[in-house]
């Protein structure tokens, strides 16, 4: 009976049929800067991430350190880019947490920029893993609320400042 139930929760684990991950994003007028959350369910990232061998184990046993946080910002430079003026907009890691409700949150900022036209933004994070996956950018800018959805067709959107 253990074994059935063990291998019943294991096949929903592992078989569910959407994917989400979540982006809020904020211009900052006055500190010139951009300021970002992303938000995965942890389990689909680690699987990502443990191919691609960003992390070696899961994501609430990692050190914080230099290094470990070093290859996780490059992970989430490649899932999340900013352009603007024919430029990437490098975006800095300043740390992550891990919740027991199996999501995981990343805090990212860019250093000084001024931005005077439109900003052109992928979010194709975890996409060549689950083709299935649906992405959500909320951008918020003098106060007002955009809202874009980025899926493997479509994973990129101008997006007017």
């Amino acid at each position: 009976m253990l074994s059935i139930l063990f291998f019943l929760s294991f096949s929903f684990y592992n078989l569910h049929q959407s994917y989400f991950a979540f982006a809020e994003m904020e211009y900052l007028k006055e500190k010139q800067r951009i300021e970002l959350t992303l938000q995965f369910t942890t389990h689909d990232l680690e699987k990502d991430w443990l191919q691609k061998d960003i992390i070696n184990k899961e994501l609430s046993l990692i050190k914080q350190d230099s290094l470990t946080l070093s290859k996780i910002e490059n992970g989430l430079n490649q899932g999340f880019s900013i352009g603007h003026q024919q430029n990437i907009i490098p975006l800095k890691l300043s740390g992550f947490e891990t919740s027991k409700e199996g999501i995981c949150s990343f805090y990212l900022y860019s250093e000084k920029i001024l931005l005077n036209s439109e900003i052109t933004v992928q979010f194709n994070a975890l996409m060549n893993t689950f083709p299935k996956q649906q992405n959500k950018l909320t951008f918020i800018n003098k106060g007002k609320k955009q809202t874009f959805v980025f899926l493997k067709n479509q994973s990129k959107h101008k997006i007017p400042i």
